[in-house]
């Protein structure tokens, strides 16, 4: 996210980068301007001088050997402001002077010398002239001499334009053209300075959008997250409420039997037989109470602990065998695989294998037995399976099996599969009827294990 603090580094980096930028490309135009202004007085002079020694071309040649001071006089007759001095070279570069040393001397540049050969004009400017500058390998001192010169050397040709015969070297005060340069310095500098403004601030009102954009999506994200938080909340809120509500509908359908049987003792003339069923019904029933008080207590303690399924095995053996028994029927379950699960899976399937075990003895007649098996299916989910003898399940039941109706058993009211079907789901399971017919019924309970290691 883009934070206040990233967002200005990342503004003043490229402010500098802009800025550089800018610098750069206006030293580029500015190198590219002055060569453009200083070049136009090599433009404007080679026509002129041209022009000049071609009208008293014939009276040079006359004059034989004292042209160079009449060919200096007729050029330096050229109609141009602040010229100061017009000098002759030959087309070897060296100095045309009537002193033999200072022709010998006095040479032009090499880098000027090769453009004049080949027909083109040279010019530089001086800001500070230096006398070698004038005269290169003369014995001219290395020194300022105090003013600003335009240097212009213009190459002299034949009448077919096709060999430089002379170069004439053009010496301009360069006050003029300083000052000049210097507005055009500073028109460039007011130009790329009203650019770089320009640039910067919408620089940053780009920026500034972009961070208002980052700031609204940070506090979406932020208030989405809260309530998402506060939705989880709510949701397990909810699924707890489910889970407490599953668990004493089932505490409620599981006391009803023993409280009808109770009643049915008292209603009778009371026998020690009669005393001693009742005080199976109340063990049942506190049996029963205690059980569901330990599950909601791990509920709202979240206490971590696990189940070997050999002890879930053995606790579901010791509560549905005495009614078995009463009810003369073989109760049989298989062995376990080596698995443990967590507690809350262990103690809420628990409830799920009594109330469908219970209800697979009542439907059992006398004689019969109930079959019940554990497996691991895809070594991660526990299969229970629970197998009556039955008369089984009537089609009109079995279109509404999960759905609170009125049951198949006398004076039933029909949720008992409903709970036992919502407490699987509390785990992560499922309650399936696998198969029913006039031999049996089977359901199955599907568990994937929270806890997966032997």
């Amino acid at each position: 996210m883009l934070t206040k603090r990233i967002a200005l580094k990342l503004f003043a980096i490229t402010a500098i980068v802009l800025t550089s930028l800018v610098a750069w490309l206006t030293w580029s135009v500015r190198g590219q301007l002055q060569t453009v202004f200083i070049d136009q007085y090599g433009e404007i002079l080679q026509p002129l001088a041209a022009t000049q020694l071609a009208d008293t071309r014939e009276t040079l040649l006359l004059l034989g050997s004292e042209a160079s001071e009449l060919i200096s006089l007729v050029l330096s007759d050229v109609q141009m402001d602040n010229l100061i001095d017009v000098s002759l070279f030959d087309e070897d570069g060296f100095l045309i002077s009537d002193d033999i040393d200072d022709s010998l001397t006095i040479t032009v540049a090499p880098v000027d010398l090769a453009r004049a050969l080949q027909g083109e004009p040279s010019t530089r400017y001086h800001a500070e002239a230096i006398g070698e500058d004038l005269f290169p390998n003369s014995e001219a001192e290395s020194m300022p001499l105090g003013i600003a010169l335009v240097e212009v050397i213009v190459p002299l040709r034949d009448d077919d334009n096709e060999r430089t015969l002379a170069m004439a070297r053009y010496l301009f005060d360069g006050a003029e053209t300083t000052n000049d340069l210097k507005e055009m310095d500073r028109q460039l500098v007011k130009i790329s300075g009203s650019l770089l403004a320009t640039a910067l601030v919408c620089l940053t009102g780009l920026f500034a959008w972009a961070y208002r954009q980052s700031e609204r999506s940070r506090r979406l994200i932020e208030d989405s997250h809260q309530r998402l938080v506060e939705l989880n909340h709510q949701l397990a809120f909810a699924d707890k409420s489910s889970a407490v509500g599953s668990l004493s509908a089932h505490l409620i359908h599981g006391l009803k039997n023993p409280l009808a049987a109770l009643k049915g003792l008292f209603e009778e003339p009371l026998t020690a037989t009669h005393a001693e069923h009742g005080k199976e019904r109340v063990l049942d029933m506190q049996g029963m109470i205690d059980h569901l008080a330990d599950v909601m207590r791990d509920e709202d303690s979240a206490l971590v602990y696990e189940y070997d399924l050999d002890e879930v095995r053995g606790l579901l053996e010791e509560k549905t065998c005495s009614k078995a028994k009463r009810r003369d029927v073989a109760l049989q379950l298989s062995d376990v695989p080596r698995r443990k699960l967590s507690g809350r899976q262990g103690n809420v399937l628990l409830l799920v294998l009594v109330n469908l075990t219970e209800n697979a003895i009542e439907a059992s007649p006398p004689g019969s037995s109930v079959n019940v098996s554990f497996c691991m299916q895809n070594d991660a989910t526990l299969v229970v399976k629970i197998a009556d003898r039955g008369e089984g399940i009537s089609k009109e039941l079995r279109e509404r099996l999960f759905v609170p109706k009125k049951s198949g058993k006398d004076q039933g009211t029909g949720i008992g599969l409903v709970i036992s079907a919502q407490l699987a789901r509390q785990i992560g399971g499922e309650l399936q009827l696998l198969e029913t017919d006039e031999s049996g019924t089977t359901f199955s309970v599907n568990l994937p294990l929270d806890v997966t290691e032997g």
